[in-house]
C-alpha cells in the first residue's frame, strides 16, 4: 500500500494531558470532548472557534479512579459518561450546564463486577445498554432506564462468556443488533443480544489462534454490514458480515503499520477509516466503491505511541491520542466530490490496477492514455466497475479521438483481457 499523503488535514490544537495513554470520545451532539488526564482521572473539553482558529479548552476534571483510565464513552441521547479503569471498575458522570453556561457533574455512580482491568466500554445506539470488556475474559452487558421507564435502575443483566483471553474492544453496530467483541485469543466475536437484554448468543467467530494476531481494536461501518479490526502484528483486517450476523469473509488484509493497531474508528461518512498504531502514526484510509480493500491516503506522525483514534459525529474533526491528544480539521473529508478526486489520482488507479491484476499491454495502454488525458476517472471506472467497463471503453476512445490520439486497432481487438479481468474476480 503507498502512504502519499494524498490527503492533508491541518492541526487544529493539542491538549495537554499529561497521560501516557490518552483516550478520547466526542459528545454526540455539543462540542464536547473528554480524555483521559493525569493521575488516573478524565478531563472534559469544550470545543470553540474564535475566527479562523479552533481551540480546545479544558472545563471539568473527573475525578474517582484509583487507576489509569482506558476506555471512554458518550450515551448516545443524554449527557452521560462511562469510563473504564484499570481499578476493574466503569464509573458513570451525569452532566448539566447550568444557566451561565458553566457544565457541571451533579452525579457519579460506579459499576462494579468484573473480576479485572476493563479495557473498553461501549453504549448501543438507543442509550438502552452499556458493554464493558474486561481482562477477565468477559463482557457485562449493563442496563440503564428508558423513556418509558424512568424508575429502572442500572443494573447488570448479562455476562458474556466465550473468549479464551482477555477482552480488548467491544463495539456496537450503529444499525444492525449486533455486538462485536475483539480479544487477546485472536478472534473476534460476533453477538445478538437477546430482546430482554438478559444474554446473548454467540452468531461467528471471525479468526483463530493459527490465522491470525491478537486483537486489539474493532470498528463497524456506520451503515454497512462491514468491520474493521486492528492487530497486533499492525495489519488491519477488513471483514465483510451477513445481515444476521452469523457468517462473515474477509475482504483484505491491510499492511502499513510497523507495530500494534491500537484504535481503528470509521469516519460518519463511511468512506474513510482511521487506524492508530503504537509506531507512532495514524493513517486514514479510503475504502473502495465495493469496499474489497482500501488505500492509505495520509499517514500522522505523532511522537509518541498512539492508543486513540476517533472522528466526532458530525464528521469535522479527528482526535488521536499520544502522551497528548491532538485536534484535526477533517472538513476536506466531508466534500462529496473529495472521494471521486482522491479515485482520480494516478497513484490511487495504479493501485487499483495492481489489485485487480492488471498486467496485458492493451489495459496499461488505456491507463496510460487516460491518464495523459486527465480522465482518471474513466480508467479507475474501467477497472473497477464490471458494470461500465465496456461503456468506459467507449468513452476512453471517443476521449482519445477528440485529443487526438488512437488505441491501436491491434491492441483494440484485445478484448479478452477485459473478460479476463471479470473471470479473475469472480
Amino acid at each position: 500500500m503507498s502512504d502519499q499523503n494524498l490527503v492533508t488535514l491541518p492541526l487544529l490544537d493539542t491538549m495537554i494531558t499529561d497521560s501516557y495513554r490518552s483516550i478520547v470520545a466526542f459528545h454526540p451532539r455539543l462540542p464536547l470532548i473528554v480524555t483521559s488526564y493525569e493521575n488516573n482521572n478524565a478531563k472534559i473539553w469544550e470545543i470553540s472557534t474564535n475566527g479562523t482558529k479552533t481551540l480546545a479548552t479544558g472545563v471539568l476534571i473527573l475525578e474517582g479512579h484509583r487507576e489509569a483510565v482506558n476506555s471512554i464513552a458518550f450515551h448516545p441521547r443524554i449527557s452521560l459518561i462511562a469510563t473504564g479503569s484499570d481499578d476493574y471498575s466503569a464509573k458513570l458522570w451525569l452532566l448539566i450546564k447550568d444557566d451561565p453556561g458553566i457544565l457541571r457533574m451533579i452525579k457519579s455512580g460506579t459499576l462494579n463486577g468484573h473480576k479485572d482491568e476493563i479495557n473498553c466500554v461501549a453504549f448501543d445506539p438507543l442509550g438502552q445498554y452499556l458493554a464493558t470488556s474486561s481482562n477477565d475474559n468477559t463482557v457485562k452487558l449493563w442496563s440503564f432506564p428508558t423513556r418509558d421507564d424512568t424508575t429502572k435502575k442500572i443494573s447488570c443483566v448479562a455476562t458474556l462468556k466465550g473468549h479464551m483471553g482477555y477482552v480488548s474492544s467491544v463495539a456496537f453496530h450503529p444499525i444492525l443488533p449486533i455486538l462485536a467483541t475483539g480479544s487477546g485469543d485472536r478472534t473476534v466475536k460476533l453477538w445478538k443480544i437477546s430482546d430482554d437484554g438478559t444474554g446473548g448468543d454467540c452468531l461467528a467467530t471471525l479468526g483463530s489462534w493459527v490465522e491470525s494476531k491478537t486483537v486489539n481494536s474493532v470498528a463497524f461501518h456506520p451503515v454497512e454490514p462491514l468491520i474493521v479490526i486492528g492487530h497486533s502484528d499492525g495489519t488491519v483486517k477488513v471483514w465483510t458480515i451477513s445481515q444476521q450476523g452469523r457468517s462473515a469473509s474477509c475482504l483484505t488484509t491491510l499492511k502499513g503499520h510497523r507495530s500494534n493497531v491500537y484504535s481503528v474508528a470509521f469516519h460518519p461518512n463511511g468512506q474513510f477509516f482511521a487506524t492508530a498504531s503504537l509506531d507512532m502514526t495514524v493513517k486514514l484510509w479510503l475504502l473502495r466503491n465495493d469496499n474489497s480493500s482500501a488505500l492509505c491516503v495520509s499517514t500522522f506522525q505523532l511522537n509518541s505511541a498512539v492508543k486513540s483514534v476517533v472522528f466526532d459525529p458530525s464528521g469535522r474533526f479527528l482526535a488521536t491520542g499520544c502522551n497528548s491528544v491532538q485536534l484535526w480539521d477533517c472538513s476536506l473529508l466531508t466534500n462529496e466530490g473529495r472521494r471521486s478526486e482522491l479515485l482520480a489520482t494516478s497513484k490511487f488507479a495504479q493501485v487499483a490496477a495492481e489489485k485487480i491484476g492488471v498486467n496485458s499491454d492493451f489495459q496499461k495502454n488505456i491507463l496510460r492514455r487516460v491518464m495523459s488525458q486527465k480522465n482518471q476517472a474513466l480508467a479507475v471506472s474501467l477497472l473497477t466497475d464490471e458494470q461500465s467497463q465496456e461503456k468506459s471503453l467507449a468513452e476512453i476512445k471517443k476521449k482519445a479521438k477528440q485529443n487526438g490520439g488512437k488505441i491501436s486497432r491491434r491492441k483494440h481487438k484485445n478484448r479478452n483481457n477485459i473478460q479476463g479481468i471479470r473471470k479473475s474476480r469472480k
